[in-house]
């Protein structure tokens, strides 16, 4: 299904064009759902560390610009602001796929748990063909320069082989023959090229500043409708918006919200209440719920009971207002 076709996003779209906001859409949730997430929710991450959550070992990509909004500024400090909080998804993901391998113990969660992997294999693959076949052809365009991105491309097929390693492993591991280590090394044998990848290509977004700020823009724009009409909804939304912490690059040049992908107020009802349900099982094992709010990983979760005056420790506390559009975080 197409997603800009979808009789279901037509409906929301139909509804905010009526002037109908988050209040009167929260009351249609619960009237078809349930009780839906409250305004204020407060989410609790016990025994936080970076390592053993999303943010390592493969480091994420500190967020260019401090986190500000550069949405009036030059298209490729647009470009490298959303490309840098693509890529953190995905290493976010991996990172929480290597952490909570040692800890998957149930069959029923062995299998959704390889499952995970073969769909993080599935939305690097798209996520890489749509930069070779549609975004970086638009860049080579607007440069003049042929091979512009060459480097990325390049770098593609540096971890191609043990990219293409986890995806058997995942499809043809038996419950049984599930071995954390075997899967932590396969990672291992990508990891870091990986992560170079996805650091440096960043910078060479940040490298068209001399070049056609309006056609950058429109060239990402492009890219994103693409992106819509050809993705699996139940895939890559899912993946996307479970991975995605809103936390992460709050400063005071941010002004208290931090920078988030540009995707539509309704698409996280649709996420939560619609596309997620086919891989339900496996999305348990995302670091951030559908609102990208950071949340314990399953696999790792330890019980800690905060005693009245003691410090809070390793506990991390977000009050999150959720609004139209945006979540603002107040610690």
């Amino acid at each position: 299904m197409f997603l800009s076709d979808s009789p279901i996003i037509n409906c929301f779209k139909f509804l905010q064009n009526c002037h109908i906001r988050y209040p009167d859409i929260k009351h249609i949730a619960d009237t078809l759902t349930g009780p839906a997430i409250s305004k204020f929710t407060l989410t609790t991450m016990a025994s936080f560390t970076p390592t053993s959550w999303a943010d390592g070992p493969f480091p994420l990509i500190p967020t260019p610009f401090g986190g500000r909004d550069v949405s009036n500024e030059h298209g490729s400090h647009l470009l490298a602001q959303q490309m840098s909080l693509l890529h953190n998804c995905i290493l976010r993901v991996l990172n929480a796929i290597y952490n909570q391998a040692p800890h998957v113990k149930s069959k029923k969660d062995v299998k959704a748990f390889l499952q995970l992997a073969k769909l993080w294999h599935d939305e690097l693959v798209q996520h890489h063909q749509v930069e070779e076949q549609f975004f970086f052809p638009k860049i080579e365009e607007i440069t003049g320069v042929m091979n512009f991105m060459a480097q990325s491309v390049d770098q593609h097929q540096s971890f191609a082989t043990g990219v293409a390693a986890l995806f058997n492993y995942s499809i043809m591991t038996s419950i049984n023959d599930y071995r954390a280590t075997d899967l932590q090394n396969i990672i291992h044998s990508f990891g870091e090229n990986l992560q170079t990848h996805l650091h440096d290509e960043i910078h060479a977004l940040l490298s068209l500043e001399k070049y056609n700020s309006t056609a950058l823009c429109k060239a990402w724009e492009d890219t994103h409708q693409y992106v819509l009409k050809t993705c699996d909804n139940k895939v890559q939304l899912p993946m996307l918006l479970g991975s995605m912490d809103r936390t992460y690059g709050l400063t005071p040049s941010s002004n208290g919200v931090a920078p988030t992908l540009e995707i539509s107020w309704y698409m996280y009802y649709l996420v939560e209440y619609w596309f997620s349900r086919k891989y339900k099982a496996s999305w348990k094992f995302l670091p951030c719920n559908t609102w990208g709010m950071p949340r314990d990983l399953p696999a790792m979760a330890m019980k800690e009971e905060e005693k009245e005056g003691s410090e809070k420790g390793s506990l991390r506390r977000f009050m999150v207002v959720r609004k139209k559009d945006s979540l603002v975080s107040e610690v």
